[in-house]
């Protein structure tokens, strides 16, 4: 025999949350990095700086935030810290 089951532990509703992959730390503080838009060189660059966040709830795919970010603001995945990629080669003859 077999069960799924779902336990919902908080739910919130209009709150400000992004994809859990876009925070790094864990507790009640953390860290998002916010991306700009700018003109260098007569060029449109983006940058990234990093910001400190106050987070609520967190679940499998997204975070509450609290403090220190506002809706509208874009925010950048973090780095990648999974394992190491395979490379695959392909040999066409």
């Amino acid at each position: 025999m077999r069960a799924r089951c779902t336990s919902v532990i908080g739910r919130r509703r209009n709150v400000l949350r992004v994809p859990v992959e876009c925070v790094e730390g864990s507790g009640i503080e953390a860290t998002v990095q916010i991306v700009t838009s700018a003109v260098k060189a007569g060029k449109p660059a983006e940058t990234r700086a990093p910001r400190r966040v106050r987070v609520g709830l967190r679940g499998d795919s997204a975070v509450e935030i609290l403090d220190g970010l506002r809706e509208g603001e874009r925010v950048s995945p973090g780095a990648y810290h999974g394992p190491k990629r395979k490379t695959l080669d392909i040999k066409m003859d």
